[in-house]
């Protein structure tokens, strides 16, 4: 857990699950102690607050307060890849948290009221989707990407609403795609997100339309 967190791969699990549930990192030298929160010391692609004399001590998570809920889903080209984009929601009775892994170049952190459903909830995800700036690469491109933080992100939110818990990875992110996991070659990765493509993957930010 300690070793994930310093290593601060914005793909990796448990920085993302940290910074969804508000946790800190504590980090000592010689002469000193200190508490940072989780959205502070995650800082770009590889980098975080530590500074070169300092070790990451412990890594806090808070405990769950009464009444509140968690998710988690990710998707991978194939089982035990790291994935290509995580999701982490958090709900209680002050609002939502949806933290976001492997678009950006650090886990991001998003906020919304208890109350947002519906329509809101997809254009507040939309939104979410492209401040992240997405980029192409070899794995997926920019615009598969912001379709899966709107799938994800969608699919955490609603089952938290309904009282649902869970875990998965390889979830169901289009009616065209039966099983993810089956995706064990390039070629077959590729076949996935093109049979995905006609849903929604270009919407623009609510605010230009």
């Amino acid at each position: 857990t300690r070793r994930s967190s310093d290593l601060a791969d914005p793909s990796a699990e448990i920085p993302l699950v940290l910074l969804a549930l508000g946790g800190e990192v504590v980090l000592r030298n010689a002469r000193k102690r200190r508490t940072l929160p989780a959205s502070e010391f995650f800082q770009g692609m590889l980098m975080t607050a530590r500074a070169p004399d300092e070790l990451v001590e412990q890594v806090r998570f808070p405990l769950a307060q009464p009444g509140q809920r968690s998710a988690f889903t990710e998707f991978s080209a194939r089982h035990g890849d790291f994935a290509i984009v995580s999701a982490a929601a958090v709900r209680d009775a002050r609002g939502l948290c949806l933290a976001i892994g492997g678009v950006s170049d650090r886990p991001r952190l998003a906020q919304w009221p208890a109350g947002l459903r519906g329509v809101d909830l997809d254009s507040a995800l939309n939104d979410f989707a492209w401040e992240l700036e997405a980029q192409d690469d070899a794995h997926a491109s920019a615009t598969f990407r912001r379709h899966l933080v709107r799938q994800l992100g969608a699919q955490d939110a609603r089952g938290l609403a309904r009282g649902q818990f869970f875990t998965r990875q390889g979830v169901l992110v289009a009616s065209t795609i039966k099983s993810i996991c089956c995706a064990s070659s390039p070629a077959a990765s590729s076949a996935l997100r093109a049979a995905s493509a006609p849903i929604s993957l270009l919407k623009t930010p609510s605010a230009a339309k």
